[in-house]
């Protein structure tokens, strides 16, 4: 006992006279200066011009506290419970995601199995998948970042062949409408000049390869949402939704043909869900493709048909999946958008657990209203919103009736100018 309490005392010693500080209580270490009236004078500056800096945030402050952890464990030789666990680079990691920093994620990623040997995971993997899902934008810090990373990229894989974004048991993904994607003529330079978010889904990609090669990361579905996410949300449209819809696609063939990712895992078989199929059509609605949309949607009804019921749980469509193919053909511009509507109001009536809500049956009253040329549009409008007052669930309100009041109102008018017109080629005829 007396020697533990001597243990104890010494490494409280150990604790209170070494010469770093905490980084709530001070920058020292972070900043080149070893002065501490510097280091005062410059958080007083720092106050002073908070409107004009950018204020640190919570992923600079977890990465600080992070980067204390790791000289503390380094300065007192090694204390095995002082060492960084899988736990503190993941939460630094979710940091960076939840502000689409990947570079800095991925760095993340990499520094837990370089430096501490840590065995990586699937959802720390899936964490830094996220991130690239949500890049869209370089800032300047941005490509510092990325500067630094591709660096030390290139140091330590001089031989490593992961760049290639074909996807590992999805290789016939590289079709002939995503050439253009596939180009290995399209370096990171000439993402960076023109479309940060076509690089950040190559490279989650890239990242999807790397998990396949290792049985301990195999990918999931959450690991493909992410993908067809970044895919998705590319400023290089349509090909950015057709990559998407490609992935996809396979995924479900993949289940259909019981195709795996490994022959001596049965779990790795991965299904799609309804979030993936709804990020596909919120692609192609964005894109004012309402036909591709309704496809996918159309697609993910027959999927859901076709599996069993133990395994569909997660394949229903929802109210989401049928209001963005809804909002797609309302903005179309197709002349019978109010019919495409209906019909699928239909569809959605079909399937009893997915029930319409005010945003449907709004969606529905907006595409006849905007059904020009259909001399049956006010009176289907109106019709409509009868059925609303009939439901038990759904009740319209201020816009069902705006709307249905403008329908009237907007087809009058074009009513009364077809009459003029036609009275107006009369005219000549009788005289």
């Amino acid at each position: 006992q007396q020697q533990q309490q001597q243990q104890q005392m010494t490494r409280h010693k150990r604790y209170k006279n070494h010469s770093y500080n905490h980084p709530q209580q001070s920058n020292k270490i972070y900043n080149n200066t070893n002065d501490n009236d510097n280091t005062t004078n410059n958080n007083n500056n720092t106050r002073s011009s908070s409107s004009t800096t950018t204020t640190t945030t919570h992923a600079q402050k977890a990465e600080q506290l992070l980067q204390y952890q790791i000289d503390l464990y380094h300065k007192l030789n090694k204390p095995s419970h002082l060492r960084p666990n899988i736990k503190a680079f993941t939460s630094l990691i979710n940091a960076y995601s939840a502000i689409g920093n990947a570079i800095l994620a991925e760095q993340t990623l990499q520094r837990m199995k370089q430096e501490f040997d840590i065995q990586l995971t699937t959802w720390a993997y899936n964490t830094v998948l996220a991130a690239y899902a949500k890049t869209s934008y370089f800032g300047p810090l941005f490509v510092h970042d990325l500067l630094k990373f591709k660096l030390n990229q290139n140091h330590n894989h001089d031989d490593d062949d992961d760049d290639d974004v074909t996807i590992h048991h999805y290789s016939d993904l590289n079709s002939d409408s995503n050439s253009d994607l596939n180009s290995n003529s399209n370096s990171d330079s000439d993402y960076l000049d023109s479309d940060p978010s076509t690089w950040a889904a190559r490279n989650a990609e890239r990242i999807v390869t790397q998990m396949a090669k290792n049985v301990h990361t195999l990918p999931d579905v959450y690991t493909y949402s992410s993908l067809i996410s970044a895919w998705a949300n590319c400023h290089k449209q349509p090909l950015g939704a057709e990559r998407a819809q490609n992935i996809l696609y396979t995924m479900t063939s993949a289940v259909m043909n019981q195709q795996y990712l490994s022959t001596d895992d049965d779990k790795a078989i991965i299904t799609p869900n309804v979030v993936c199929y709804n990020t596909v059509i919120h692609a192609h609605s964005k894109n004012g493709d309402a036909k591709k949309a309704e496809a996918v949607l159309q697609h993910l009804i027959r999927f859901y048909s076709h599996m069993k019921d133990d395994d569909n749980r997660n394949l229903l469509p929802n109210t989401q999946s049928f209001n963005t193919v809804l909002k797609a053909w309302s903005k179309s511009t197709s002349r019978d958008k109010g019919k495409k509507c209906h019909q699928i109001l239909d569809t959605m009536r079909q399937l009893t657990a997915v029930k319409p809500d005010i945003i449907t049956y709004n969606t529905i009253l907006d595409a006849w209203r905007n059904s020009i040329g259909n001399i049956h549009a006010a009176t289907n409008a109106h019709r409509l919103l009868h059925d609303m007052e009939e439901q038990k669930d759904v009740h319209p309100d201020v816009i069902s009736y705006n709307t249905v009041i403008s329908t009237y109102a907007k087809h009058n008018i074009a009513y009364q100018y077809c009459l003029r017109r036609r009275q107006q080629q009369q005219q000549p005829q009788q005289q």
